[in-house]
């Protein structure tokens, strides 16, 4: 499964680091970083390439609207991506603490998404949570559509011949870069029945 995770305020980039160490632990592939130097026009080529190909986009907001982009200053990195979130079809989470006050967030624009959110958009459903920061990243995980034992079943078996071997070790290396377990099948002209049996138990 691959994942987005937006941008965060400062008091919860720790928060979002154990998000995405857990979730990799799960065999999720995360997207989230930034192109630099961000500017606005380069983030959106690298963000709608990228959350169109993600199951889900998460989106941790707090009372503070974060950073802007370099080009143009006045717009909010994170509101930004919520609001372009809306256009894909993908599962979205909004994650927000549960004891935040509406009246102490300055920045109107921002406090105006914010309760939008208890509201919901008629076009595109989400999921709505308010949490704990302890508990931020439990709360988002459990909200995430995993397949059930994926975990344990997700792989794949390489079946080659042993010339073929040189290839096989690519294929292997393309695989870990996106995260899939590996397993080898090699076939020589020896014992066909014996080579059955090997691959038999593999599968």
């Amino acid at each position: 499964m691959q994942i987005f995770i937006a941008d965060v305020t400062d008091d919860f980039r720790l928060s979002k680091r154990r998000l995405i160490k857990r979730l990799e632990a799960m065999n999720a592939q995360v997207h989230h970083r930034l192109p630099p130097p961000f500017r606005m026009d380069l983030h959106d080529h690298a963000y709608n390439t990228t959350i169109a190909e993600c199951e889900v986009s998460v989106h941790i907001l707090s009372q503070y609207p974060g950073r802007t982009f370099e080009d143009p200053e006045n717009v909010f990195i994170l509101l930004h991506q919520a609001n372009a979130s809306l256009k894909f079809k993908n599962q979205k989470i909004f994650w927000i603490p549960k004891n935040l006050e509406f009246d102490n967030i300055d920045e109107l624009e921002y406090r105006n998404f914010l309760s939008s959110l208890d509201f919901g958009f008629s076009e595109d459903p989400f999921i709505l949570l308010k949490g704990d920061p302890q508990t931020l990243d439990e709360d988002i995980v459990k909200s995430i559509p995993f397949k059930k034992n994926v975990t344990t079943r997700q792989g794949i078996l390489i079946v080659h011949h042993a010339k073929d071997e040189d290839a096989a070790i690519k294929v292997r290396e393309e695989a870990r870069q996106r995260g899939i377990s590996t397993q080898y099948s090699s076939s020589g002209d020896d014992s066909p029945s014996s080579n059955l049996k090997v691959l038999t138990d593999q599968l």
